[in-house]
């Protein structure tokens, strides 16, 4: 079976010493199970908050928005204490083999700096926190690997795990916006 990329984050840090200055590159991978889950949510308005449903089992994750007030939210975690404690992140980068994409009503695919804890739950939606990055879904190419620029940097965390949630933007959709992503143990 062909080993698809996931989503990975890939941070540049910069390690200072007394002396000494040297940069480093680490990669910290995920893949589908229980660093990564989808939200499902449908309600009778926009932003739907009830009937949600988790999933971490899927072999792809969906950021969804249609009408109908039906919404998926993207999750996504890495254990990133193996940075030093001292280390000043210069950039990151998130890369996401995208399978899928649509885009009727011009949307950006948004992902925020969000703590959602262990496991997925209904308090997991559109989650807040702080931006991480905003794309068009226009600029986003199936069937390769995208690499999207993160910035706001000082969140990911050099001691534990960071967070992501990615949603598409907007108010109540006309059609279906969605981007896809693989994931293959």
């Amino acid at each position: 079976m062909r080993r698809l990329p996931f989503a990975f984050i890939v941070v540049f840090a910069a390690l200072l010493f007394a002396r000494a200055a040297w940069a480093t590159t680490d990669t910290f991978s995920i893949s589908a199970g229980g660093n990564d889950d989808s939200l499902h949510e449908i309600g009778g308005s926009w932003r739907p908050s009830s009937s949600p449903f988790c999933d971490s089992s899927s072999t792809s994750m969906l950021a969804n928005a249609e009408p109908g007030f039906i919404e998926d939210t993207m999750l996504m975690q890495w254990n990133t204490s193996t940075l030093p404690d001292t280390a000043t992140i210069d950039s990151a980068n998130l890369k996401l083999y995208i399978q899928g994409k649509a885009n009727p009503d011009g949307r950006n695919f948004v992902c925020n700096w969000y703590n959602w804890g262990a496991t997925c739950d209904g308090t997991d939606d559109d989650g807040g926190g702080t931006q991480a990055l905003s794309v068009s879904i226009n600029t986003l190419t199936t069937g390769i690997v995208n690499t999207l620029a993160l910035s706001n940097l000082s969140n990911i965390s050099l001691t534990s795990t960071t967070y992501l949630i990615c949603i598409i933007d907007g108010t109540a959709p006309s059609g279906q916006n969605l981007v896809q992503v693989a994931s293959f143990d």
